[in-house]
């Protein structure tokens, strides 16, 4: 909301938004995306580990002289 309004404010007073407030927001939003990303994409992957590990657990149970 706050960076919409230092946008429309920037622009109907004719002055650039992109200050030094502005770079410094953007960053930091920037940074918690990736931390974010990272976290899901942990989450995502020990999942993913984990029903692999359920197949292969089933499939050993089925077709135990296979392993």
């Amino acid at each position: 909301m706050i960076l919409s309004e230092h946008l429309v404010r920037s622009d109907t007073d004719g002055r650039d938004f992109n200050t030094h407030w502005y770079k410094w927001t953007i960053g930091r939003l920037q940074q918690v995306f990736l931390v974010v990303c990272r976290l899901e994409f942990g989450i995502l992957l020990a999942f993913i580990t984990s029903y692999l590990n359920v197949i292969y657990f089933i499939l050993l149970i089925v077709e135990p002289e296979n392993s």
